[in-house]
């Protein structure tokens, strides 16, 4: 609709409509017509000789509406001539009086008889021999509806043919249809009489909607129908049949599954708008270039890469051009032909830079662009040259909201920006979804004055301008966007993602399924079933084939002696991998035989695990520093029928045995083992290990042998060949058996399936390791590859993103060794646990500065982190540039849950801050009760993601077990903190549960203390235990803090002052944390118990306090020899008549 707004004058207002809506000849007739009913000049605007002489020149109705104070008159001018229904017009608004009237020009159909509309609604079916006969209830259904009738059939859509039986022709409720409903669908005549919408809905539609032609035949109304609105119908193409709606100038089909528009689009010559908003297009539709009136184009939220060039210019009535949250690196240079172009939108964009030639656009009015990138832009191009003359929107704009049933098509006048509210719920719940702005460090402080320490800590820190334009997740608008799909349809986002990957067949059936309540049936999780892949075709062909990176080196890896290094090509693994599954199909080795790994963390190692998921094998990889009776216990509980390992294991310099205790685990195994055959790596007088020389004999003298079980690895690899063609699996079938570290008691074999896992490690490192457009991306996890954290972070995340990984063999702590492999390496990400990072504060001293300018990530794992150990990490590791990654989740989950996302999510220290794509968390009291908004309690999932763990290795009943104290949920075990920004911090494990109370009513848990004393610079390590721990129901019987103690661990200086100390962590709960219930001892230990995964042992710290001997499970502990001095250190307190408390109450409580 054209607008024409000049109030100066009546006379001056309607020349100017004249000039712009004539031709001469028209002018010239509409002044002879009006002279010929009146005299003088041209009069007013709305006058009726006037608009009757503008009606009858024009042969289309002209409308007068005068706003008058309370209502409105709409009088109509009719031509003396009949109307035309062939030639459809666009309304005209003409000119604006006093803003109290106006008039416009407009196309009316007049109102068809019954007998006409009669013959227009069974025109299809005329040929048909039941068409006519048949009555209600023989498959439709009249029913009277407040704008006329509704006809109801009884079948799909689709079943809609010239067969079907119709009502009667002459019956005159064909006059009024205004909507035809089917089983599956409904399309709906609504809208304003100006403007009539044709609405279509889809219910449960198990077959894609092919046409409408059959249905629109139904409908008299359809040649008024302007607007088409086909949303949210899950669409994969665009039905046919849109022909017979010839006045359609609005074509909306937004929240489909658009993967292309169809060539016969430009068959609809009078559309202006086109809104394909919320697909799946990957390429700007060209189709919409041969549409000579369109103006504006809505393509937001897809997939597009590109504009192609020489395409705009040829849209030349192009107005408004939205492409928000696509895949834009950029911007075609040729936009500047663009000489009618209004607005242009490209927030949300991966865009490499600021597209300059905008500065060159005179008609532009609006540019929706990311703030960070105008800022970067405009900070660095401060000349004349970029001197904005348009708008800039940093917001949503008006189209982010656009909606076909109800924004009209008007054209702007001048620069319309509608700033809107950030939605804070979604249809499908969104309060417990994240605020989407979040205040700057300095306009936090302009707002609240002097913040508070416990401001500061919540104050969330925003990443770098210059990461944000080059990640994946640029802004959390495109956060809460593609967290809110994967939530309202898991199975078409995760569909969307396994397109990522190579499957040898599809899945059968649903895409995923699960039962998360033990009530109801079977728990059971499955995704993709009956798709078949392998995951190392996927890490190894797929890279080489079609990412070129065969050259490129997968595996760095560096030696205990720091001295001995290897690095690897994808090209060279693929031939060791190959060779290692043919060692292992001539050994007998099939399909979901399982394989113990257990040796030193070296590329044979990661060959080993490849290795096995080739041949289809289940791998289950033992920490290479366990103990034999630890080791036995896995192999018993595995049933593992072959053992890779090494003959020693690089330690301080020197070598530890490592066979020696795989020969010891199957002695403790006796007879429960199915071990038939080990292989041996020979680590001990290799130089070069590519070259792999033979052994000298079937056995070493330090090294034990089996003749006819025991074989080297070096002699097997050389008998075999270097291709081996990969064994396709079920999506569904076990990859790996890992067994969790044990923090908690007895450990348990989590299973993890070939698919799910997949695409789950894959996708979470992309995202949570996003370095941006970093050239070479060089990742150091310094976890085991004992530990999920190994599995998921150092070898298959990695490697399936084609990205080279780190390897680092022997204690990654000692001597800084971190620091120099981030800097020898080049590392861009770097991912450690808070233990190590404590370490590294500990012995750097207070001015470090180590200059690691290539990190762009650095991750946290394992435990919750403190404060004032995350803000250290990020200023002195992460150099204040780097996004810090404070990830959550578990051996059961495979991957992340919950954490930032670079570029995007804004920080906050200690907080795992949002769930992960896919995961829905949620916040449960004692009794089950879901909590909303800030809260605390025990943290729980509602639905599944495609890498949680599928069962327990031979006990169901474990699994069971995480979903039978709250069902229909899985349960983590830990306990949370959400707060108002809906971020959630972990505050550990249920049975680790503290309650310290303090002044003002307030109640502190075990973190809080820990996180308060870790701010001294003595201590290294603290943890709070109590001697009443929680039972399983989560309830504390005896309040939880009548009995707390503190085990701190000082700097090695610092031991002789410990009094000191101890007095000064007194002051600082008092006066931090207002704590007046002192502990019943301080414990000065020198190491605490700890995993072999690096996580303290809680449980046993209790046992020592409470100096009971039944340990359960003590070989998960590596550092054993911490517990004897621990027991007696305690002992002697507990024992001496003067107990150490180095606490008071203070004298008066605080205000």
């Amino acid at each position: 609709m054209r607008v024409v707004n000049d109030s100066t004058s009546n006379h001056s207002n309607l020349q100017s409509v004249m000039e712009d809506i004539m031709n001469p000849e028209q002018r010239d007739a509409f002044q002879l017509h009006w002279s010929q009913t009146t005299s003088g000049d041209v009069s007013a605007i709305g006058e009726q000789s006037a608009m009757s002489a503008m009606a009858e020149v024009l042969q289309r109705p002209v409308r007068v509406i005068t706003a008058l104070e309370t209502s409105y008159v709409d009088v109509l001018f009719l031509p003396s001539q009949p109307l035309s229904t062939t030639v459809p017009v666009v309304p005209v608004v003409i000119g604006a009086y006093g803003k109290d009237h106006y008039v416009r020009i407009d196309y009316v159909i007049p109102e068809v008889p019954s007998q006409a509309a009669t013959s227009c609604g069974v025109e299809l079916h005329a040929n048909s021999p039941k068409s006519g006969t048949a009555e209600e209830g023989e498959g439709f259904i009249w029913e009277k509806t407040d704008g006329g009738h509704s006809l109801q059939f009884k079948t799909t859509i689709n079943s809609l043919t010239e067969k079907t039986c119709l009502p009667n022709k002459t019956d005159s409720r064909w006059a009024t249809l205004t909507t035809v409903a089917f089983t599956d669908c409904t399309v709906d005549l609504r809208g304003t009489e100006d403007v009539p919408t044709l609405e279509v809905l889809a219910q449960n539609m198990h077959q894609d909607l092919i046409t409408l032609e059959n249905v629109l035949t139904l409908i008299p109304q359809r040649s008024r129908v302007s607007k088409i609105y086909l949303a949210g119908n899950k669409l994969r193409q665009i039905p046919d049949g849109l022909g017979l709606l010839p006045n359609l100038t609005c074509l909306s089909a937004p929240k489909n599954k658009l993967k292309k528009i169809p060539a016969g689009i430009p068959d609809l010559g009078y559309l202006t708008v086109v809104d394909f908003n919320r697909n799946h297009l990957t390429k700007f539709p060209e189709v919409l270039q041969h549409l000579p009136l369109l103006k504006k184009v809505f393509l937001c939220c897809n997939r597009i890469k590109s504009v192609p060039t020489g395409l705009l210019p040829k849209m030349k009535n192009l107005t408004v051009l939205a492409m928000d949250k696509n895949h834009l690196k950029g911007v075609p240079q040729d936009i500047v032909k663009c000489s009618n172009l209004v607005e242009l939108h490209i927030k949300g964009n991966p865009l490499s830079s600021m597209p300059r030639m905008v500065f060159s656009m005179p008609s532009l009015r609006l540019l929706g662009v990311d703030r960070k990138v105008w800022e970067g832009f405009r900070k660095h191009n401060d000349d004349t040259r970029y001197r904005a003359s348009f708008d800039v929107c940093f917001d949503k704009c008006e189209h982010m909201g656009y909606d076909g049933k109800q924004q009209d098509t008007t054209e702007a006048t001048g620069t319309t920006i509608q700033k809107a509210e950030d939605k804070l719920k979604s249809q499908l719940g969104e309060e417990h979804l994240p605020k989407q702005g979040f205040p700057s460090e300095e306009e936090y402080e302009q707002k609240q004055g002097c913040p508070s320490e416990q401001d500061q800590e919540d104050l969330p820190i925003s990443p770098s301008a210059e990461m944000s334009l080059t990640t994946h997740v640029s802004s959390m608008d495109d956060y809460n966007s593609t967290y809110r799909r994967s939530i309202e349809d898991p199975g078409e986002f995760w569909r969307e993602i396994s397109e990522e990957f190579h499957w040898e067949t599809g899945p059968k059936g649903k895409f995923v399924e699960h039962n998360f309540d033990p009530n109801v049936g079977d728990v059971f999780v499955r995704w993709m079933p009956g798709a078949t892949t392998n995951i190392t075709y996927n890490l190894l062909e797929k890279n080489i084939r079609e990412k070129c990176l065969g050259s490129s080196t997968a595996l760095q890896w560096q030696g205990d002696d720091d001295v001995e290094t290897r690095e690897v090509t994808y090209d060279h693994l693929k031939t060791l991998v190959c060779r290692a599954a043919n060692m292992l199909k001539a050994k007998g080795i099939r399909r979901g035989d399982r394989v113990m790994i257990y040796m030193p963390q070296t590329i044979e190692q990661v060959v080993a695990m490849l290795a096995c998921a080739r041949v289809g094998a289940v791998h289950c990889v033992v920490y290479g520093g366990a103990t034999a009776e630890y080791l036995a216990d896995r192999v018993k509980d595995s049933k593992c029928t072959a053992i890779i390992t090494a003959d020693f294991a690089g330690k301080d310099g020197g070598r530890q045995p490592v066979k020696t205790e795989v020969d010891r685990a199957l002695k403790l195994c006796g007879r429960e083992h199915f071990v038939r055959f080990c292989v041996v790596v020979r680590r001990v007088g290799v130089g070069d290990q590519d070259t792999w020389p033979k052994a000298t004999g079937s056995q070493e003298s330090s090294v034990p042998w089996c003749d006819g079980r025991d074989y080297w690895w070096q002699e097997e690899m050389e008998r075999v060949d270097d291709e081996c063609e990969p064994e396709w699996m079920d999506a569904e079938d076990p990859l790996l058996i890992l067994y969790t570290s044990g923090s908690t008691g007895s450990p348990k074999g989590v299973i993890h399936t070939v698919g799910g896992y997949m695409m789950y490690a894959a996708t979470t490192f992309k995202y949570v390791f996003d370095c941006g457009n970093v050239t070479n991306k060089v990742h150091f996890c310094t976890a085991d590859l004992g530990w999920v954290t190994g599995q998921s972070y150092v070898v298959y995340g990695p490697l399936l993103n084609g990205v080279t990984t780190v390897l680092l063999e022997g204690d990654p702590l000692k001597a800084n060794r971190i620091v120099s492999m981030v800097r020898r390496y080049s590392v861009t990400s770097l991912y450690t646990t808070p233990t190590a990072i404590r370490h590294m504060k500990a012995t750097s001293g207070s001015e470090a500065n180590y200059k690691l300018d290539t990190l762009r990530v650095v991750g946290t794992v394992g435990e919750p982190i403190a404060t004032s150990t995350w803000r250290w990490y990020r200023s002195t590791i992460g150099g204040d540039h780097c996004s810090v990654v404070d990830t959550y989740w578990q051996t059961e989950t495979g991957g992340h849950v919950m954490t930032p996302l670079p570029g995007a999510t804004p920080m906050k220290p200690g907080s795992a801050t949002l769930p992960f794509f896919g995961v829905e968390p949620a916040v449960l009291t004692d009794d089950g009760t879901e909590m909303v908004g800030p809260c605390e309690g025990h943290l729980v999932f509602k639905s599944p993601w495609p890498g949680m763990m599928r069962g327990i290795n031979g006990k169901p009943e474990k699994f069971t077990s995480y979903f039978q104290q709250f069902p229909g949920y899985y349960y983590t075990g830990d306990r949370c903190r959400r707060d108002g920004d809906g971020y959630y911090r972990i505050l550990g494990r249920r049975e680790d549960r503290v309650s310290i109370p303090g002044a003002m009513g307030q109640v502190f848990n075990q973190l809080d203390v820990e996180a308060t004393l870790l701010q001294h610079p003595d201590v290294e390590d603290v943890a709070v235990v109590t001697t009443d721990p929680t039972d399983d129901t989560g309830e504390c019987h005896s309040g939880g803090y009548d009995n707390w103690y503190i085990f701190v661990t000082l700097r090695q200086t610092a031991c002789l002052h410990a009094q000191t100390i101890f007095t000064n962590l007194r002051e600082m709960l008092a006066t931090s944390l207002h704590v007046f219930t002192p502990p019943s001892h301080i414990h000065c230990a020198s190491e605490l118990p700890r995993t072999w995964s690096d996580k303290v042992l809680r449980r046993l710290l209790r046992k020592v306090v409470l100096n009971d001997l039944d340990l359960g499970d003590f070989h998960v502990v590596a550092n054993l020899k911490s517990l004897p001095k621990l027991f007696r250190q305690c002992r002697d307190m507990q024992t001496s008549c003067q107990p150490i408390d180095m606490f008071t109450k203070p004298r008066t409580m605080p205000s």
